[in-house]
């Protein structure tokens, strides 16, 4: 069960900088117990606090954290999870599950471990707040002046999409990125900051071009930060695009206005710009490297009615089969079946 605690109750654990002494004092003992004549030598750094209380924050916001953002709570059985997961598990905000942190409560029993930087920190979460709408306008005015400018900035990018995907043929990707590089100075971005209905400045620094992308599986894939225009739509686009690209040739003699992509993004609030740099098609040799895992995948499938998923019908609409012209394969009141 849940037990709400009275500030003085004393039953929330240690405070902070309690828990700094105890630790602090630990690391003393363990030093001098190794080293003997080392004793009263040792004075490690009194472990750091910090205090997020000056604002609610999103799990989105929680996970900007500078390195508790990555770190992981260690959970029994092995089992991790994400800091932001793991605060927005709060008990308050989650009352019908029978574990996670409670509010007011030092969690010592989980740990908070980046591994990356060599870190372990301890968490109390101070308050929650249910989703909500905001208490007062002042709550909300940077958020909203923000999100205003963004919306703004985002119709300025809209307008230049044909602009960006002229000089990405012309001049290649870079100098789509190197337009920003040729934004307002100071003065003119901070008379923007004045007027949230001013469109904002374009950022100093050029966007630089990321390689190694790939798409795959319907979805994006590679180092360039996929995920933030992993969009069905671009997909789409980037697929109908590469199925008139001849595999078995050198897709870099290909004219670029025939393999560059521009488009708006109104999920992301960003442009995309994109130039297919080849065309890979799945070779023998390919698909045996990946027969191993695709084995493993194969218990699942024996639930499947393999002949309604192999039908002619279900594989033209799966695969997405046009004909040359364009037209679709079967009418919309022709079926066919495989026998």
């Amino acid at each position: 069960g849940l037990v709400k605690l009275s500030a003085d109750s004393g039953l929330g654990g240690p405070s902070l900088e309690e828990l700094a002494q105890q630790l602090q004092a630990f690391m003393i003992s363990t030093y001098e117990r190794r080293y003997e004549a080392a004793a009263g030598t040792f004075q490690p750094p009194m472990p750091k606090i910090n205090v997020y209380a000056s604002t609610w924050r999103t799990l989105d916001e929680l996970r900007q954290i500078e390195s508790l953002g990555v770190s992981a709570v260690q959970l029994p059985g092995n089992r991790q999870l994400r800091f932001a997961d793991y605060v927005m598990s709060v008990r308050e905000l989650n009352p019908d599950q029978d574990a996670g942190p409670q509010q007011g409560v030092l969690e010592v029993e989980y740990r908070v471990e980046n591994q990356f930087a060599g870190t372990l920190s301890f968490v109390r979460v101070l308050d929650v707040r249910t989703e909500s709408a905001a208490e007062s306008l002042e709550e909300v005015r940077e958020q909203a002046g923000t999100d205003l400018r963004s919306m703004l900035g985002y119709q300025t990018l809209q307008g230049r999409v044909s602009e960006f995907s002229a000089l990405a043929v012309a001049d290649g990707l870079a100098a789509v990125g190197e337009l920003f590089a040729d934004a307002p100075e100071d003065d003119a971005a901070d008379e923007s900051e004045d007027d949230p209905q001013d469109p904002p400045a374009l950022p100093k620094l050029p966007i630089p071009v990321q390689s190694g992308a790939s798409v795959l599986g319907g979805q994006l894939t590679g180092r360039f930060g996929s995920q933030e225009i992993n969009e069905p739509d671009l997909v789409e686009r980037i697929e109908a695009l590469v199925e008139g690209l001849d595999p078995t040739s050198d897709t870099s003699e290909v004219p670029a206005s025939d393999r560059t992509i521009a488009m708006a993004l109104p999920k992301r609030l960003g442009v995309a710009v994109v130039q297919v740099s080849w065309v890979r098609p799945m070779t023998i040799e390919a698909y045996r490297s990946q027969a191993g895992s695709q084995a493993a995948n194969r218990a699942p499938l024996a639930s499947i009615d393999a002949q309604a998923a192999f039908s002619l019908e279900a594989m033209v609409q799966r695969l997405k089969v046009r004909r040359a012209d364009g037209d679709p394969v079967l009418d919309d009141d022709e079926t066919a079946s495989a026998g």
